[in-house]
């Protein structure tokens, strides 16, 4: 997985919708992720102002604590 990807591998009982992918920011693997999802998110900073609607976990690199890195986005930046 790409440095800044975030990955969602569905975990629900829904066989309707499938939401298995990588995604370019944590916003869209959010919006695409359902209750129970896990988003495993690829080492990086993520400036984004996000709002977490659902049950999901988030998920970092195994052995790299401190790698991932989630920081508001500002209007200077």
């Amino acid at each position: 997985m790409a440095q800044g990807t975030v990955q969602v591998t569905h975990t629900g009982t829904s066989r309707w919708r499938r939401r298995t992918g990588e995604y370019a920011s944590l916003a869209a693997a959010l919006e695409a992720a359902a209750e129970g999802d896990i988003l495993t998110v690829a080492p990086g900073t993520y400036r984004e102002n996000l709002v977490v609607q659902r049950a999901v976990t988030l998920r970092g690199p195994e052995g790299s604590p401190g790698s991932v890195r989630i920081a508001p986005r500002t209007a200077s930046r």
